[in-house]
């Protein structure tokens, strides 16, 4: 029962928000990302030509810049999970997940890692990976009773935990 509000609440968490306060930053959105990290411009162009190897590549480095800038790479690995995901490679996609959310937790941005996480939890569950994905489950109704969550969070939480 869980694992089914996981499913429809993880489309809503495609793209997590910034929290108002963030400890560490997220790295600029698309609109100015030719000036801030021009390997997502880059990737977006890739995807629009159906160069694939290219896109996934420029998120990677994407993700690298935004690390290196002291940023969340919240958008990189949103669109590198989603491009992996939709290449039928949920695990790798999980991954991509995790990783931000771990980012998050370390640097404090419980919003951001409630995103990330739900992602991840999602992905490992349509996997087939119950066992890491009750981890996350178990984190998830953790970080539910934080008094820093915003109201979408929260929302997207009370959505996913049922």
């Amino acid at each position: 029962m869980l694992f089914l509000t996981l499913t429809s609440a993880a489309m809503i968490a495609a793209t997590p928000l910034a929290p108002a306060t963030p400890t560490i930053p997220v790295c600029a959105p698309a609109a100015t990302a030719s000036v801030a990290n021009p390997h997502l411009l880059n990737a977006r162009a890739a995807i629009a030509r159906g160069d694939i190897t290219t896109a996934r590549r420029e998120f990677r480095f994407a993700t690298i810049v935004d690390r290196d800038e002291g940023c969340l790479p919240v958008e990189s690995s949103n669109g590198l999970a989603s491009l992996l995901f939709a290449q039928s490679q949920k695990l790798e996609a999980a991954e991509v997940m995790q990783d931000l959310a771990d980012e998050a937790a370390k640097g404090g941005d419980i919003n951001v890692e409630a995103r990330a996480l739900v992602s991840a939890t999602w992905l490992r569950i349509e996997a087939g990976d119950k066992l890491a994905a009750k981890a996350g489950v178990r984190r998830l109704h953790e970080i539910a009773k934080d008094a820093g969550l915003t109201s979408d969070t929260r929302a997207l939480l009370k959505e996913s935990l049922g």
